[in-house]
């Protein structure tokens, strides 16, 4: 299998330009060469014969370069928490490398800000990072299964939005709110 063609004249231009900004990870570079087409960078993939966790890598950044910029704290929280802190962070220099069409260079300026702010300060972005887990609730009465996971899910995303602090006495507090 052979290559796709690469843009020609100034979106080329652009695309070198965007790529001399980029880190020098695999993934990040090939989504940014072929952000138009996953069925072009899939086969360039191929052609190249990249591993399967590059390929995947770099689909997941080219099919998330056009969705909305995360605005505010918490949209950036939840970006983190569903696409993991590399990944996020990858995009995030993708999309400042070559903004995508539409996208304010303020608006991703302030979502790296966001995230630099919350890796930086070690916040809570994750349920394994939650101040309580199952055992903690299951003290308070909460039986193990699908209701359990639903109520850590909820106290995770009042942390993620900044309405509750992660301390365990917070979560507990709030979590006895949510006991049926």
């Amino acid at each position: 299998p052979c290559l796709p063609a690469l843009p020609e004249g100034e979106a080329l231009h652009r695309l070198c330009l965007g790529l001399q900004r980029l880190p020098p990870e695999p993934e990040v570079r090939y989504a940014a060469l072929f952000l138009d087409g996953p069925g072009l960078l899939r086969q360039a993939m191929g052609a190249l014969r990249a591993d399967r966790r590059c390929t995947e890598g770099a689909l997941e950044l080219a099919g998330s370069y056009s969705l909305p910029i995360p605005r505010g704290r918490g949209e950036v929280a939840r970006a983190i928490n569903r696409m993991g802190r590399v990944r996020f962070l990858q995009l995030l220099e993708l999309q400042l490398a070559l903004p995508p069409a539409g996208a304010g260079q303020e608006a991703l300026e302030q979502a790296a800000a966001h995230a630099r702010e919350l890796l930086e300060g070690g916040a809570c972005l994750s349920l394994k990072e939650l101040a309580v887990g199952g055992r903690e609730l299951m003290e308070l009465g909460f039986e193990s299964g699908p209701a359990l996971g639903r109520t850590l899910a909820l106290l995770l995303e009042q942390v993620l939005d900044g309405a509750l602090p992660n301390q365990r006495e917070a979560l507990l507090r709030a979590a006895g709110r949510l006991k049926p």
